[in-house]
């Protein structure tokens, strides 16, 4: 096999053309004798060529890298191919197809991510692999928790009669999209504006020392020796002197804050509850039903909507953190601390005359407010403030509510925070956000209240037991203000949806008395114990939802005439 030199020199005696690319006319001897040369060149000189690359072009200069780079080569694929042997230094192919080589990188910063045990003794590494492993099952246990599915089962707040008759059911995903009317606009929807018809009762001023209550420096919640004028039941609408038409001449639906509060938050619920609905000469009440028995629905809840919520099972009734003996100790929790955190001595009439029923130990007021929903809805609410707080612009109406620590026996009702008296004062923000999720139902409720009475001021108490076992002390160990829209907003309430659901089941009642021309009954709308709806039940005449024991109250309790005053006595 002759070498490359004789085809470069066989090519050397080829004659130039002067006038550019092509054949030179006529032929020269020359040309004739270097082209035999070049056929008779053997065949396989270029056997070199890798097979997969293909020769279609005359020349080209694309392969070659123009730009710096930090490749390890700057050859393109023909040189790399002319390099193939030594004894073809001077040869270059040309080719046809670019085929640029992948780019490697050297990572010189793989060596300072990864840890390294080696220097380490066997028994660091062994200690700092555990570590690891622990926070992992950690991590999975936290999710799991949150994730757990309700086993729970509850039972009916009121036991439902065979004669009571089933007239429909609101699904909670209808309720969570139910609005008011759309703004001529088209964008966004009406919230009805509040009129005051009255205005009457006294509030005692907020004594900001509690609001220096910390974790460091807690200040002791004071019990009363008896409970009597603490636990209020304020009448029913149907019973109220003031909740009628000569507050106001053109309603024609009649309800206290809480029940409307109620139905504001139905869609957060996890608790069975009910509400009486009555209906006299055409017009609607709304009432909860009073305290009575082990109904814990119609106590302050705990935990209600945690992924580990209190047993309501009845042979653990009476343990300290069942479900109702912790909302018997919530309640009680609330009444101690507004009656201790508003002054005695420093008390501002609101109107021009007296509550017109009795509040207990407590200086409250009640506006009776007016909200148009519709133009066959006139709504009058009986609304409570708790007090008022001195500020630089002038007097603040505020509610004032309470939450309360408890520690199950299993694990911490957080899980993965620390109890409050630990942690209160660097774990504020995650504390509140576990009540979020755990008392979502609650907190929307006293949301709804503080807005129907437009209150300046929501302030949330926060209170522990001096020890894990003892539910009769108790700890205070700060307050948190906000303004209840603020708050509505960190709990996705929307005015327009809170007063749309009030505006749908109202509209329905109004509807099935038109159709069926009713003009006195009684209604029963059950929130349904294990199912999210509301159920709403006619009662036949003759009936009285208030003769049945609730479900919830266990068999022994059935001959128990003691009053709710009695009953938180044990606690």
């Amino acid at each position: 096999m002759q070498s490359s030199s004789d085809l470069l020199s066989a090519i050397s005696l080829l004659e130039q053309s002067k006038e550019g690319w092509g054949p030179i006319h006529p032929a020269s001897s020359s040309v004739e004798q270097s082209k035999s040369e070049i056929l008779s060149l053997p065949t396989n000189l270029f056997h070199i060529i890798p097979s997969k690359i293909s020769i279609g072009k005359i020349a080209d200069w694309t392969s070659e890298q123009s730009a710096p780079t930090t490749s390890t080569t700057t050859h393109s694929v023909a040189a790399a191919i002319a390099n193939v042997t030594g004894a073809n230094d001077d040869f270059n192919l040309v080719v046809s197809n670019t085929q640029s080589q992948r780019k490697s990188y050297t990572n010189y910063n793989q060596n300072k991510r990864r840890p390294t045990t080696q220097s380490q003794p066997p028994k660091a590494a062994y200690n700092q692999e555990q570590n690891k492993q622990n926070k992992q099952k950690k991590k999975k246990a936290t999710l799991s928790y949150y994730q757990k599915t309700k086993t729970q089962n509850y039972k009916p707040s009121i036991k439902v009669k065979k004669s009571w008759v089933l007239i429909d059911k609101f699904l909670f995903g209808t309720l969570k999209k139910a609005t008011t009317e759309p703004l001529e606009s088209g964008k966004g929807y009406k919230t009805p504006e509040p009129i005051d018809r009255h205005i009457c009762g006294s509030l005692g001023y907020y004594d900001k020392k509690f609001d220096r209550a910390s974790a460091k420096q807690p200040l002791t919640l004071e019990k009363p020796q008896k409970l009597n004028g603490y636990i209020l039941q304020p009448p029913a609408s149907s019973e109220d002197p003031l909740l009628n038409n000569k507050t106001a001449p053109e309603a024609n639906v009649f309800a206290t804050d809480d029940a409307i509060a109620t139905l504001m938050a139905a869609s957060k619920s996890e608790l069975p509850w009910d509400m009486a609905v009555r209906v006299s000469e055409g017009k609607i009440y709304l009432d909860m039903r009073k305290l009575e028995g082990r109904n814990i629905n119609l106590w302050h809840s705990v935990s209600e909507t945690s992924s580990n919520p209190p047993s309501v099972d009845e042979k653990n009734v009476q343990s300290i953190n069942s479900a109702f003996s912790l909302s018997k100790e919530a309640t009680l929790v609330n009444a101690y601390l507004q009656k201790q955190a508003f002054k005695e001595d420093e008390v501002k009439k609101l109107g021009n005359e007296a509550v017109p029923f009795s509040t207990g130990v407590f200086n409250l007021a009640y506006k009776y407010r007016e909200f148009k929903l519709s133009d066959s809805i006139n709504l009058l609410v009986r609304c409570e403030i708790n007090g008022l707080s001195k500020e630089t612009s002038g007097d603040e109406e505020m509610s004032l509510k309470v939450l309360n620590e408890y520690f199950p026996a299993e694990q911490n009702q957080y899980h993965n925070v620390a109890d409050w008296k630990t942690s209160m004062e660097s774990q504020k923000t995650s504390i509140i956000m576990a009540e979020f999720k755990n008392n979502s139902a609650k907190m929307a409720k006293w949301t709804a209240q503080a807005l129907l009475s437009s209150s300046k001021q929501f302030k949330l108490g926060f209170v522990s037991r001096q020890s894990p076992k003892a539910t009769k002390t108790h700890l205070i160990l700060g307050t948190e203000k906000y303004r209840p829209e603020d708050f509505a907003d960190q709990l996705q309430l929307h005015l327009y949806n809170m007063w749309g659901v009030v505006k749908l089941i109202i509209e329905y009642v109004q509807r099935y008395l038109q159709e069926n021309n009713k003009q006195d009954c009684e209604f029963v709308l059950l929130k349904h114990p294990n199912r999210d709806r509301l159920d709403l039940y006619e009662i036949p005449e003759g009936d009285d939802a208030d003769d049945d024991e609730s479900a919830v109250a266990s068999s022994e309790d059935e001959d128990d005439t003691s009053t709710i005053a009695d009953e938180a006595e044990t606690l």
